[in-house]
């Protein structure tokens, strides 16, 4: 389909003259330009830069929170769009215990707080929005997940087993602290 047959399609979406006779040309003259003025008013508005239709539209990599991304979580659809440096971030708090090394130190902090007061000072992220590949965080987050997926077993240590199982006993009996202790061995020699 060429342009003017694709406007033809959007403005059928509009019509208001559709349907109706008239005996006056210049009233169905009228109907077809009040048509062309709202289809010309909702593709300006879907492509403006501010609308939320126009990140709708875009893919799910651009929609999603950038810090989330990074960090290695879900990365959250419900942003707010920030044009001076073309980046979606949320405004949600995530609590890790101990975050990696790579990661904001501040963990009480806000995705929007992270990008303002570390990400972007430490210039992990470029004027546009985008990862600077070059950026030592970004350096430090590569080497640990090449560590992660050449050594998956050393995630496991003896520290989260017993964290592992400091959670279950709480809900487990006194009776089965045994078989607890039995299988915690079996799961650090393995």
């Amino acid at each position: 389909m060429q342009g003017v047959d694709r406007l033809d399609l959007r403005r059928a979406g509009f019509a208001i003259a559709d349907g109706h006779s008239f005996k006056k040309w210049y009233k169905k003259l009228a109907m077809a330009i009040i048509d062309i003025a709202r289809c010309s008013a909702y593709c300006t508005r879907k492509l403006s830069i501010d609308s939320s239709q126009a990140l709708k539209a875009g893919s799910r990599a651009i929609r999603g929170c950038a810090v989330c991304k990074f960090e290695a979580r879900y990365a959250t659809e419900c942003t707010d769009y920030y044009e001076r440096h073309r980046v979606c971030l949320c405004r949600k708090k995530y609590s890790d215990d101990q975050p990696a090394a790579y990661m904001c130190p501040d963990s009480s902090a806000t995705c929007w707080q992270k990008y303002h007061h570390y990400y972007f000072p430490q210039k992990l992220f470029n004027s546009s929005g985008r990862i600077m590949r070059e950026s030592d965080l970004y350096l430090a987050h590569s080497a640990a997940a090449q560590q992660s997926r050449e050594n998956p077993e050393a995630l496991v240590t003896e520290s989260t087993v017993d964290r592992v199982f400091d959670l279950l006993d709480e809900g487990v009996k006194a009776n089965h602290n045994e078989e607890l202790t039995v299988s915690k061995q079996r799961l650090v020699h393995n």
